[in-house]
């Protein structure tokens, strides 16, 4: 059965497929996937980020790394 919230990633080369998104702010997202490598990152401030079953936290000077095929969204930890 597949999964709704598949991301569909758009690339300027089909030959690099990894996509890297700069976060300067994070609100909290649904849960998704997508078939690339995508690495977040952090700007500033702090994310806590849920991949998968873990919940992942950076700040600034941080790059998360998120394999293919994992579920991941953005956490509101209330702060």
């Amino acid at each position: 059965m597949p999964l709704q919230n598949q991301e569909k990633m758009v690339f300027e080369k089909e030959d690099f497929p990894i996509r890297v998104s700069f976060l300067p702010s994070v609100n909290s997202t649904n849960s998704l996937w997508h078939e690339d490598i995508e690495l977040k990152c952090i700007l500033s401030g702090q994310v806590h980020m849920m991949i998968d079953t873990e919940v992942v936290t950076a700040g600034a000077g941080d790059i998360i790394f998120i394999n293919p095929h994992q579920i991941h969204s953005n956490v509101n930890m209330g702060e």
